[in-house]
């Protein structure tokens, strides 16, 4: 994500309005901490980190999502439904945006899961409406 390579890239997908999903989780190319840099560094694209970071960068999330860039949406498939509970009540409720692992994992499992910790009836945002927003699609 910082290397100079992915910039024209960065910079098209910011003029175009079209956010960047980022992959990370388990390698040392996807760390969560590079794309919050990268998101510094292009502040008019939007960035959606994927997984939270899980498994190998959980610990680092509460730290980013604290931070509250404000062009990086974080998506939870992956991480940990009591953890992304946590997540939500520390950092920016409408940067969140629920996904599934499909078809490694069942979605309705997941859903099954996160809506246990993370209520479906309390949390619409996180379920559908942030994902919208994100889009530019209309919420109503």
């Amino acid at each position: 994500m910082g290397d100079d390579v992915t910039g024209d890239l960065i910079r098209t997908a910011g003029s175009l309005d079209v956010p960047v999903y980022v992959h990370t989780g388990s390698h040392a190319g996807g760390a969560p901490s590079q794309l919050t840099l990268a998101a510094a560094k292009y502040p008019q694209t939007r960035f959606v980190l994927g997984h939270c970071g899980s498994t190998d960068y959980a610990h680092d999330m509460t730290a980013i999502i604290q931070s509250r860039p404000g062009n990086v949406w974080f998506e939870i498939s992956l991480a940990r439904p009591w953890a992304v509970n946590s997540y939500v009540t520390r950092g920016d409720r409408t940067r969140f945006l629920f996904g599934t692992f499909a078809p490694r994992n069942d979605p309705a499992l997941e859903l099954r899961h996160f809506d246990a910790a993370l209520s479906v009836a309390e949390y619409p945002d996180v379920y559908g409406g942030n994902l919208l927003g994100l889009l530019g699609m209309d919420t109503e």
